[in-house]
């Protein structure tokens, strides 16, 4: 083998997958997740606190029930993402549901987009 057919090799096997794994940390942590603290993070203040006490033991309630993780967050912005996107990648941070199950779900509700 020449030493050419290596480098083209080495770039292929090894410094592709790399750069590919680097952009895609480098995406995810551009995101500027709160941290998960209830089952309501309402960074949008569109709850006043009594219903937002309500509908967290009401989701309580749901989970011990269940086993079904649902979690709602408000936003003031989803930083250029699309909807979608940004929830799937919140859900991943936040680690919502059993992975063995599937079973978290995210209401997202982003008023300014």
């Amino acid at each position: 083998m020449s030493i050419v057919n290596i480098h083209y090799w080495l770039q292929r096997i090894i410094i592709l997958p790399l750069s590919l794994y680097l952009l895609a940390i480098t995406n995810v942590a551009a995101y500027n997740f709160a941290p998960l603290t209830s089952r309501i993070t309402d960074q949008a203040n569109l709850l006043p606190p009594q219903i937002e006490a309500n509908l967290v033991a009401k989701l309580k309630q749901h989970e011990a029930k269940t086993t079904n993780q649902v979690i709602v967050v408000t936003v003031k912005s989803l930083e250029d993402r699309s909807i979608e996107e940004y929830g799937v990648e919140l859900g991943r941070h936040w680690g919502i549901g059993q992975k063995s199950k599937n079973n978290g779900v995210i209401l997202l509700i982003a008023p300014n987009e």
